[in-house]
């Protein structure tokens, strides 16, 4: 990245830029989202009927520790050591509307593509990616296992900054998110004034407010949803600006005992790229028909597996 602001913004802010080259090019190969995803962990837009929150009782933890004990569940969720999944995904934005059969394996997830705009493939498109899934290997793998750990440094980062980065309420009489067998608590946050973020992608925190739904019992975070409410600029502005109106919605399911994993994110945001280009990023995806694999697969077997699946 040539440094032709130098004289502008002064030689700090062109190392700086340089730093977040590698950030810049993530949102060009389509992880934007994941960077979305991990700054929206907090938050919940479309209220259901059923329970409501309680108002909290005498004794009850304050909110900041509350959210710190989600923060560590949130991040020991991330690493999942020991147990991989099998699941489809269904992704939609302005240039695809996919869904794919993952599999997880140390080595990183493969995925076969299964449909398209909401049809299966042609003959012609199944023996092409057939044909993909064939010719992948370990380097490629391994590539894609690298940007894999990056998002998960990334959302740990974010994870771990939310308690110090918000200011929290309670918001008891709130109608619950789902019909799970334990109550919610309700939360609301707003950025934190005296917050001063240690690293860039956690000066995305200092423009969201929203709220949260957090399981009574195992403190996973269970629903969330966060607005944009202004400006907030990635390094000053060159590597990115989000606008304000922007809107980001995510879920989490309970799979078993004790495990939750992604459900579904949803991102409507309008944003500036190296002082130069404005993108109106509006995407979903999804995730559902979680198992839990038996046993600990090689990037080998799930493909087989995926290539004998009909």
């Amino acid at each position: 990245m040539r440094c032709w602001h130098k004289r502008k913004i002064g030689s700090q802010a062109c190392i700086a830029s340089k730093r977040m080259t590698a950030n810049v090019d993530l949102y060009k190969k389509g992880s934007t989202s994941l960077f979305v995803a991990t700054l929206m962990l907090l938050f919940l837009l479309y209220p259901h009927e059923g329970c409501r929150a309680q108002t909290p009782a005498s004794g009850a933890p304050t909110p900041v520790s509350l959210v710190e004990e989600v923060a560590r569940v949130q991040i020991g969720m991330l690493s999942r050591d020991g147990w991989y999944l099998r699941y489809r995904t269904h992704r939609v934005d302005d240039k695809n509307d996919v869904v794919r059969d993952v599999i997880e394996t140390p080595d990183g997830n493969v995925a076969r593509l299964i449909l398209r705009d909401g049809h299966t493939l042609s003959r012609e498109e199944d023996t092409a990616e057939r044909n993909r899934l064939k010719g992948i290997t370990k380097s490629s793998l391994q590539k894609k296992k690298k940007q894999e750990s990056s998002g998960q440094s990334l959302a740990t980062d974010l994870i771990g900054a939310m308690p110090k980065a918000m200011l929290y309420s309670y918001a008891p009489g709130q109608p619950q998110s789902s019909s799970g067998a334990h109550d919610e608590i309700v939360l609301d946050y707003k950025p934190n004034p005296a917050f001063h973020p240690s690293s860039t992608p956690q000066e995305g925190l200092t423009g969201l407010e929203g709220r949260m739904w957090i399981d009574g019992k195992d403190h996973h975070l269970i629903r969330m949803d966060g607005h944009v409410i202004r400006n907030v600029n990635l390094a000053w502005g060159l590597v990115a600006r989000i606008y304000p109106g922007g809107t980001l919605q995510m879920t989490q399911a309970k799979i078993g005992e004790g495990r939750f994993v992604y459900e579904s994110l949803t991102v409507d945001l309008t944003i500036r790229e190296l002082l130069v280009r404005t993108v109106h990023m509006k995407s979903m995806m999804r995730a559902d028909s979680f198992q839990v694999l038996p046993r600990t697969l090689s990037s080998d077997e799930a493909i087989r597996m995926l290539l004998d699946t009909p």
